[in-house]
């Protein structure tokens, strides 16, 4: 099954003449297609503003990135990228992953795959099949995992038994804050602003 997949692949791949393979090469067409009423007014030499109606977004050609981050994540030039590639007469080619290259599946075509035997046919020596293996005794400590709580001041205050007091606020701005002891009744100023 696996070798029918191989010839398969290989096959397809060898007759492709696109910068990209199926589905890959679609999505570029319809980022290609959409990218035509874009305006892009150049900032620098690798970066550019792409205007669309309402929306204003930055492209970075030299890192491969956009500020719609469906360049970096896709790995394929999204529409504004396709607009500014487009404006700047380059292939798209060079600007996508070389995983959804045709050269590429015909380099994993390459090596034949041979799967594995079934488990009744396996050759295992009896020293191995003797040995035991069991899983660990002792379970590790979850340490960065555990769940820390976040609590509200007026729940921090509680704790402390300390309550927050605004004295004044001037037409100026200016907050004056203390903090009572409710054990004490001593008042501390914290700071005014």
């Amino acid at each position: 099954m696996s070798g029918r997949w191989n010839c398969e692949n290989r096959q397809q791949a060898l007759f492709t003449f696109t910068d990209l393979i199926g589905k890959f090469q679609e999505i570029l067409q319809q980022n290609e297609a959409e990218s035509t009423r874009i305006k892009v007014i150049p900032a620098s030499e690798y970066i550019y503003i792409v205007h669309n109606k309402e929306k204003h977004f930055i492209v970075y050609l030299m890192e491969k990135k956009c500020s719609c981050n469906a360049f970096q994540l896709d790995e394929i030039p999204c529409v504004y990228a396709c607009a500014v590639l487009d404006s700047k007469n380059f292939k798209k080619g060079p600007y996508c992953s070389d995983l959804y290259k045709p050269k590429t599946i015909l380099r994993t075509c390459d090596i034949p795959v041979y799967p594995l035997p079934h488990k009744d046919d396996w050759i295992i020596s009896s020293e191995k099949l003797v040995k035991v293996v069991l899983p660990p005794k002792y379970k590790r400590p979850l340490e960065g995992l555990q769940r820390r709580i976040v609590k509200s001041p007026d729940e921090i205050c509680l704790e402390r038994k300390v309550k927050i007091v605004v004295v004044h606020a001037d037409v100026k701005g200016t907050i004056g804050i203390h903090v009572v002891n409710t054990t004490n009744d001593k008042s501390v100023d914290v700071f005014s602003y």
